[in-house]
């Protein structure tokens, strides 16, 4: 679809299973609370045109609680915006001629583009492009949370969220329980009045997030038009948790068998499509779901109006990614937090041994200026920040880059299958209800079991989690060794032969690669072969 408003162009390729509504002055896909109403289509694109300086734009775009992408003609620029997760991702281009407007970077926006190697080797040392770039020259995202205004050729960029930490903070478990009880019960109503009666499909797992998401959904707000499914090696720890979850919460629960042979098979034929289609040289492609749903979709369990509703993000706005040493830390540079990102956010994904892979300088450099873009007063050496300072930039690093552009962007799977999808986790009202949380609480999610603990009827607490996230190095290599190479995520059964060498000599050596790493070399082949 081509469209051209003022001196943009417009190129819409539809591919989420969230419709663009397209009027004469403006596009938008997905929907938005205001206010308590539910807004979405002509509605929702009616409100925001009445804006009429760029200030008054951004407190409406800032009232948004929902998952939008929203493209307006307003009489100071255009005006492209993205949710506070970026889960309906937007880019533009920059050049000669004028500023072109897309919603997926795939084969006929890239006709012509050159890769910018200094991204690309950035991409390659994590999972995602960071801040407003991409691995293409002139080619450029929306960040996460931000809206741009096109206007005369430039484009400016300008947050409408921001993680925070509120003023007075509950410190109190008794009252953060029962706090967090009235966020989740707001939070799921409106999963439900969302769901409106259509099937909603949980990836239950054995570990916290997705288990309150079927716990609400079910128990609490007593929706009962749910399916539940789990999928690896027949008997594995997370399926056998998820199995009695979903019995003891009588939910209809499904087990897809990670069958190696079919996963290379759908690989070798749809890989390239799919990767292509969820990439948008900003993201590495998730893989995890995508051979399940389709199994799912393929044995017709999945009515055609059903509605995934992952437990995304349930773990980061409960403080799994704080920076947990940083109160021991007596004086925090700038250069002690580039540390600190460039060690646990930009490393190749290994799973076994040394993560620190040498880098050149130039990517070094180019990792660094990043940060530095993101964060400007990361300029300033002189410069000393408080604890609660430093593990706020470090959440709102990870928000924008690896939970907004690898977590969220998973939904691409759903997508790809034609199904709509919904990340209670990610709503702006959970991150602002956690932020009211102290960090104390926050800090290895301690209020947050406390909470689950409390809630759950005794039965559902007494069944426990999955114990897959404490394993140690040497007991994941033994499991990974008795599973053979497709265990770990279920995502080696899509390559199998073609990295069985690899896989025993990264065993022998103590230096597996993960899966992620062979997906990004494909996908960066693909981008290659497109540039050519």
């Amino acid at each position: 679809m081509e469209l051209h408003f003022k001196a943009i162009n417009v190129h819409l390729q539809d591919t989420s299973a969230y419709k663009w509504t397209v009027t004469e002055h403006g596009c938008v896909r997905g929907y938005a609370y205001v206010g308590g109403s539910l807004l979405q289509g002509e509605a929702l694109l009616t409100y925001l045109l009445n804006a009429a300086t760029r200030n008054e734009l951004e407190q409406m775009f800032s009232g948004l609680e929902g998952i939008y992408s929203i493209i307006l003609e307003l009489p100071f620029g255009i005006a492209a915006c993205v949710d506070q997760a970026r889960s309906l991702p937007l880019f533009y281009r920059t050049g000669n001629g004028p500023v072109e407007l897309y919603d997926a970077l795939e084969h006929h926006a890239l006709s012509g583009a050159s890769l910018d190697e200094d991204m690309v080797s950035v991409f390659q040392s994590s999972v995602f492009v960071p801040n407003d770039k991409t691995c293409f020259q002139n080619f450029y995202q929306i960040q996460t949370g931000h809206y741009a205004i096109l206007s005369d050729g430039q484009v400016h960029q300008y947050p409408h969220f921001k993680m925070t930490y509120a003023e007075t903070q509950i410190t109190d478990i008794d009252e953060a329980c029962q706090y967090l009880d009235k966020l989740y019960s707001q939070t799921f109503r409106r999963t439900v009045e969302l769901l409106n009666g259509r099937t909603a499909v949980i990836p239950l797992s054995g570990g916290h997030d997705s288990r309150l998401v079927a716990f609400y959904l079910k128990e609490r707000l007593g929706y009962s038009n749910i399916i539940a499914y789990s999928y690896g090696s027949p008997g594995n720890d997370e399926a056998s948790y998820s199995k009695k979850v979903a019995e003891i919460l009588g939910i209809p629960w499904h087990f897809v068998y990670s069958d190696p042979e079919e996963m290379r098979e759908l690989y070798r034929t749809q890989a390239k499509d799919y990767l292509m289609m969820s990439g948008n040289g900003t993201s590495m492609p998730h893989l995890q779901e995508w051979y399940h749903v389709y199994k799912l979709k393929q044995r017709g369990v999945l009515p055609e109006d059903s509605i995934f509703v992952p437990g995304y993000a349930g773990d980061f706005t409960a403080g799994e990614f704080m920076w947990r040493d940083v109160a021991q830390i007596p004086y925090i540079t700038p250069e002690t937090i580039m540390e600190f990102r460039h060690r646990d956010e930009f490393r190749p994904y290994y799973l076994i041994g040394k993560r620190d892979v040498p880098r050149s300088e130039a990517c070094i450099r180019a990792i660094r200026g990043c940060m530095c873009d993101e964060f400007p007063e990361l300029r300033d050496s002189s410069r000393v920040f408080t604890p609660k300072e430093a593990a706020l930039m470090i959440e709102q690093a990870v928000l924008n880059g690896w939970y907004s552009k690898f977590i969220a962007n998973a939904v691409r799977v759903f997508d790809y299958f034609g199904y709509q999808w919904l990340m209670p986790f990610f709503e702006r009202a959970q991150f602002d209800g956690w932020s009211k949380i102290d960090n104390t609480l926050r800090r290895h999610e301690n209020g947050y079991f406390e909470f689950a603990r409390r809630i759950y009827p005794q039965k559902l607490e007494d069944l426990g989690y999955s114990k897959a996230q404490s394993m140690d190095w040497a007991q994941m290599k033994e499991i990974i060794m008795k599973e053979r190479p497709y265990y770990f995520n279920y995502t080696y059964g899509y390559f199998g032969a073609d990295i069985e060498e690899d896989f025993y000599k990264g065993i022998a050596q103590n230096r597996l690669k993960g899966p992620c790493v062979y997906i990004l070399e494909d996908y960066l082949r693909f981008l290659n072969e497109i540039c050519k």
